[in-house]
């Protein structure tokens, strides 16, 4: 990720200690995930740099039965620029189903 604020590594610091996965990501199925913090090891059992390099991975891991729920959802977010919240259920690379709570918004670059 290109240096975007002077105290990055601050940010960095703060970000990486949240127990849970922050991300920024360009909308849609195969949408460009442009950050996504380590604890996605934990929860999914990728790396980080894994993740971002394989832009489908999100939609391939999010439970079958809760894609449509989520994909209209992050239509409903990207149209009316309202925030993106939903309750969705992901599988992860070892087979576990973890129940995940996601909280989106819209930005003015189209990242999420």
């Amino acid at each position: 990720m290109s240096v975007i604020v002077p105290n990055e590594a601050l940010y960095r610091s703060l970000i990486e200690r949240v127990p849970g996965i922050v991300y920024i990501s360009q909308f849609g199925p195969n949408a460009r995930w442009h950050y996504v913090s380590p604890q996605i090891k934990e929860y999914l059992g990728y790396a980080a740099e894994e993740w971002l390099a394989n832009p489908s991975l999100w939609l391939q891991h999010v439970h079958p039965e809760d894609r449509e729920l989520v994909l209209a959802e992050e239509q409903r977010l990207h149209k009316s620029g309202t925030a993106f919240f939903a309750e969705y259920r992901m599988v992860s690379k070892d087979g576990r189903v973890i129940w995940f709570r996601d909280e989106k918004h819209d930005h003015p670059s189209g990242r999420t």
